[in-house]
C-alpha cells in the first residue's frame, strides 16, 4: 500500500478473528516515511517495509499493545516464531515489542543467555510476562526444552517470542504468529506476519 507523504494508512484484518483467539487483528497506523504495508489477499498475511530502526521498533510497540489488549485468554502460550537473516531486524523489532508491553528494562538479545523473562506491567491484559527467548546458539530442539520450554509455553499468561525460531520449529505451536525479517538494504526492512 503507498500512500503520499502527508498521509497515514491503516491495517485490520477482519476474518483472523474466527481461526485465532484475538478479538481483532492488530491495528497499524503509520506515517508513510516510516512504513509502508501490504496485505495478501486472505488477510492472514501483513506485509510491513520500514525504512528506519525507529519505524521497525515502532511497528512492534503498536503489534504488541494489540495482541495484549485484544488477546483473549487461550489453552497456552502467545508465541510469536521471529526468522530472518542476522542484522534483519528481530532484535529491535523485540525492544519495540517490549515496550509495547510496558516493559522499561533495556532489552538485548540473549544470545548467551538464551532467555529472558520481564514482568508485563502499565498494560490492561491478561498476559503477566514476555519471555525473550534467542534460540541462535541452540544445536538441537530438546535444549529449550530443558530450560522450561513446555512450562512457558502451557502458560496462558505467557507472551513468548523466539527469536531464530527454525532452530526449534518442531517447539513451535501450530497457532503461532510468524513473522519473517527481510533486510533490503541498510535502512530498510521487509516485515511479514502471518497468523
Amino acid at each position: 500500500m503507498n500512500l503520499g507523504d502527508n498521509n497515514t494508512f491503516e491495517v485490520l484484518p477482519r476474518n483472523l478473528a474466527a481461526r485465532r483467539r484475538y478479538v481483532s487483528w492488530p491495528l497499524f497506523h503509520f506515517s508513510n516515511r516510516e512504513a509502508n504495508a501490504t496485505m495478501c489477499s486472505s488477510m492472514e498475511t501483513i506485509t510491513l517495509t520500514t525504512t528506519s530502526a525507529s519505524a521497525t521498533q515502532k511497528a512492534a510497540h503498536i503489534l504488541a499493545e494489540e495482541l495484549g489488549v485484544r488477546s483473549l485468554p487461550a489453552k497456552g502460550a502467545l508465541v510469536l516464531a521471529l526468522e530472518g537473516d542476522l542484522g534483519g531486524g528481530k532484535t529491535t523489532f523485540t525492544q519495540g515489542f517490549a515496550k509495547g508491553l510496558g516493559i522499561k528494562d533495556k532489552i538485548a538479545s540473549p544470545t548467551f543467555v538464551l532467555m529472558k523473562i520481564y514482568k508485563i506491567s502499565g498494560l490492561n491484559t491478561h498476559f503477566e510476562r514476555f519471555v525473550h527467548i534467542d534460540a541462535y546458539r541452540l544445536d538441537h530442539p530438546h535444549e529449550l526444552v530443558h530450560l522450561g520450554w513446555r512450562d512457558l509455553a502451557r502458560d496462558p499468561h505467557n507472551i513468548i517470542l523466539v527469536e531464530w525460531a527454525s532452530k526449534v520449529k518442531k517447539l513451535i505451536p501450530k497457532e503461532a504468529v510468524h513473522i519473517q525479517f527481510a533486510f533490503v538494504d541498510k535502512k530498510t526492512r521487509t516485515i511479514t506476519v502471518k497468523a
